[in-house]
């Protein structure tokens, strides 16, 4: 177990501001400023489900065979705010100097936004396969957001161990107790 260290405490101060400050921001976006997420995560739906989506300005990217349109909700930007938090505090817990922290932060945003891009087009091609199976007693809805729950809950999860496991490793000095 490691624990609080006070001279940590600005950091966690300053990501839970940012959590706050980013969801907060998100709440102004339209699906347009989120082609940063919507264009990757869209490409590859397209490679691993071999749908193919047109893009709608305004809209997002829509593919009619299916009837689903990718647009804000599904762009996974509170997924990469909630992993690039998370990541950050795992960093904060593993780190001796503030410099250290600073730079690893950096390196967890784009730890985060890869994964989010990744987890993302996940869970949508989990929810296309899933529509087509056609469970005609759940409404679809409710498929779409247990899929969705359940997709990224794993992948937090895996991120969460594997990452921890990594800063330990990395960790000057650090013991491993086998388990």
């Amino acid at each position: 177990m490691i624990s609080i260290q006070p001279k940590h405490f600005p950091f966690y101060i300053a990501l839970i501001c940012l959590f706050i400050i980013l969801k907060w921001g998100y709440t102004y976006l339209e699906t347009d400023d989120l082609m940063f997420l919507l264009s990757p995560s869209t490409k590859l739906v397209e490679v691993f489900s071999g749908a193919k989506f047109t893009y709608v300005p305004n809209k997002g990217f829509y593919n009619e065979h299916l009837n689903i349109i990718i647009n804000k909700s599904c762009s996974g930007v509170n997924l990469g705010i909630l992993c690039f938090i998370m990541l950050g505090f795992l960093s904060v817990q593993h780190s001796y100097h503030g410099k250290n922290i600073l730079l690893s932060w950096v390196i967890m945003l784009m730890v985060a936004y890869i994964f989010t891009i990744f987890v993302n087009s996940s869970r949508i091609v989990i929810s296309i396969i899933v529509q087509q199976i056609n469970i005609s007693f759940i409404k679809s809805p409710i498929i779409h957001e247990c899929v969705g729950i359940a997709t990224n809950l794993t992948f937090l999860i895996i991120i969460y161990v594997v990452t921890e496991k990594a800063l330990i490793k990395l960790k000057p000095n650090a013991k491993l107790t086998e388990s």
